[in-house]
């Protein structure tokens, strides 16, 4: 009986923990100062689509803000509605590693293994995001969290 309490504790301390760290992350992006546009040159491509829905960018990036490692390099997630919108617009054949891309994210780092969402997107002179689309659809993604 004693181990089931310490799991149940266990358990909502963590699911505490967890609702803490989104709520911070939706006060954060609710400021749209926040978010910053960059050039950066992509380093990797990670197709994740089957195992979590999304695909992971690494980006070489101009701007420090973003550079979270000591390569110079950030990890970028689309996906949701976002990844929806870039792949009807014809994302996966006009990536490739060493392309330029132009992108607008938000700079804050919310723990190990985080990646920055992004919420436009141009690739040469084509957009295949807007800023005021990707982060409406950014937004949406909290709008069951309370603060």
């Amino acid at each position: 009986m004693r181990k089931c309490f310490i799991i149940y504790i266990l358990i909502g301390l963590s699911v505490l923990l967890t609702s803490c760290y989104s709520s911070m992350e939706k006060e954060y992006y609710s400021d749209q100062t926040v978010f910053i546009e960059d050039i950066g040159t992509i380093q990797k491509i990670n197709d994740k689509r089957s195992a979590t829905g999304a695909i992971i960018i690494e980006i070489k990036c101009d701007n420090e803000d973003f550079s979270a490692n000591i390569y110079g390099t950030a990890d970028f997630c689309l996906e949701g509605e976002n990844l929806n919108i870039l792949l009807k617009n014809g994302l996966l054949d006009k990536i490739s590693v060493g392309k330029e891309i132009k992108y607008i994210s938000a700079p804050r780092y919310f723990g190990d293994g985080y990646d920055f969402p992004i919420v436009a997107l141009t690739i040469g002179d084509e957009e295949l995001l807007s800023f005021d689309e990707g982060y409406k659809n950014l937004m949406d993604t909290y709008r069951y969290i309370f603060w």
